[in-house]
């Protein structure tokens, strides 16, 4: 008897736990062994019954009616079970959503799939100061850009960023990533050219209101192939592509010869994985060269940091034969101070009627910037140590800059007559100084001063200095 009271307060109690049911008790009721039994065979009868077992009451054997109890109780395991896997897998199958500084992301639970929306507005302000200036001063939406980007199976990446800025719709990239080796990946689209150091930061990330004058004679977003990597964590990186060719600061979408562009790009960090306290761990330099043989009407002209154009070919003069880009390149940052400096040489073999000539221009600048609140400088944009917020006395990141540069076309380019001295420079001298605002890690203030003198650009002389006020606000996320 004492087993049988055994067996079934194990059964009751297994199938508590299983299903919710309450377990018997513990303590035997002080009656009668039969008023026991009866209380048995009642708790039984209920417990089948709960269960949904019929046949228990037309087989008066107890331990027929125990192993019926003991089947059910390992079915309702089991789906417990399974009900547990499902859920599990829900779980792990489900995507997580995230809205940060940085965009907003889609990703699977694995992170093997990712889609991220993001981009950039900027809006100028241009104000020329001075008598007799050459261009308008004028507010302008100089970029409005939408950027998604994304990951399929892990290794495989996109990027599609349009470009509404300025009254102009223009695809600026779109591109794919293989990215099966750290060391040798592949990229085949719309993408900017592996050469110009300031030209490969983001518009989003430079100091300045604009770009410095190498950058003028560097190329920018033209479609090809590209395999590049890094090695040793990151202190030697290499960049090698394939290019339909585009003109000195060009983007294009088709091309109009046969002629491709060849670039390759080193860039070397070799105390990258000293830490942030080595001095010379925010130190970086590398060389860019591009070949190439180009014909046609397309020809560059350059522009000032306000955006004028100070130099332009003259009319008939076409590219016809070998191109050749050159451009060493070099960075530091340690701490609140950084400095940039880029020089760029672009030779082009041109021809107007029966005279030919390659014309080789060259351009150079040093850029600096420090940070009065203690951020650390670096290539990208920072973080500052404290958002501006009124509500928190929160200030922001200051940051002071100041650039020098020069660019300087052929003298032959005027000699040879393909360009003219009354309506294009033959040197642009540049300097800014300003400050930067840095509200929170998306949105700042640039306010710029800048001033370039010329040589030639007028008819009777040099055209007049240009003297500017250049801001903008920035909204990047």
């Amino acid at each position: 008897m004492n087993r049988l009271l055994f067996a079934v307060r194990f059964f009751a109690a297994a199938l508590a736990f299983t299903t919710g049911l309450p377990a018997l008790s513990a303590q035997t009721p002080p009656n009668s062994t039969d008023s026991r039994l009866a209380a048995i065979e009642q708790r039984l009868g209920i417990l089948e019954k709960q269960l949904g077992i019929t046949t228990a009451r037309e087989d008066p054997d107890v331990a027929a009616r125990l192993e019926a109890l003991d089947q059910q109780i390992r079915i309702v395991g089991r789906q417990r079970e399974l009900d547990q896997d499902a859920i599990t897998a829900r779980t792990a199958a489900a995507a997580n959503v995230d809205a940060t500084r940085d965009g907003f992301t889609i990703r699977s639970a694995d992170s093997s799939f990712q889609l991220r929306i993001g981009g950039y507005v900027q809006g100028d302000g241009r104000f020329f100061v001075g008598p007799n200036q050459v261009d308008t001063s004028a507010f302008v939406v100089r970029r409005i850009r939408p950027i998604i980007q994304g990951t399929v199976y892990k290794n495989v990446d996109f990027r599609i960023m349009t470009d509404f800025g300025s009254g102009n719709v223009i695809v600026q990239e779109a591109y794919a990533d293989l990215r099966y080796w750290k060391k040798a990946s592949f990229r085949l689209g719309k993408f900017k050219s592996p050469f110009g150091l300031e030209r490969l930061q983001s518009a989003a990330d430079i100091t300045f209101v604009d770009r410095g004058l190498p950058t003028a004679l560097a190329p920018n977003r033209d479609e090809g192939v590209q395999l590049y990597g890094d090695f040793n964590g990151g202190t030697f990186s290499y960049s090698i592509a394939a290019m339909n060719g585009v003109v000195d600061g060009g983007i294009n979408d088709t091309d109009s010869n046969d002629g491709k562009d060849g670039v390759a790009r080193i860039f070397v960090q070799p105390f990258a994985k000293k830490g942030a306290q080595h001095a010379f761990s925010g130190l970086g330099f590398g060389v860019a060269a591009s070949r190439g043989r180009q014909s046609g009407t397309i020809l560059p002209s350059y522009k000032t940091v306000g955006q004028s154009t100070f130099f332009s070919y003259a009319a008939g003069v076409t590219a016809d034969g070998d191109r050749q880009r050159f451009g060493p390149q070099a960075y530091y940052y340690f701490g609140g101070f950084g400095v940039l400096a880029e020089y760029t040489a672009s030779a082009q073999d041109i021809r107007k009627g029966t005279v030919a000539e390659t014309i080789t221009n060259r351009a150079w600048q040093v850029a600096g910037s420090y940070f009065l609140t203690g951020e650390n400088k670096s290539y990208r944009t920072i973080s500052p140590i404290v958002s501006f917020d009124p509500a928190t006395h929160g200030k922001g990141a200051m940051e002071l800059t100041a650039r020098a540069g020069e660019l300087t076309v052929d003298q032959s380019a005027f000699d040879l007559g393909f360009a003219s001295l009354a309506t294009s420079a033959h040197i642009a001298r540049e300097w800014v100084a300003g400050v930067n605002w840095y509200l929170n890690r998306n949105s700042k203030f640039v306010f710029d001063y800048e001033q370039t003198r010329f040589d030639g650009g007028k008819a009777a002389g040099n055209r007049v200095t240009e003297r500017g006020l250049l801001s903008r606000f920035q909204v990047a996320f």
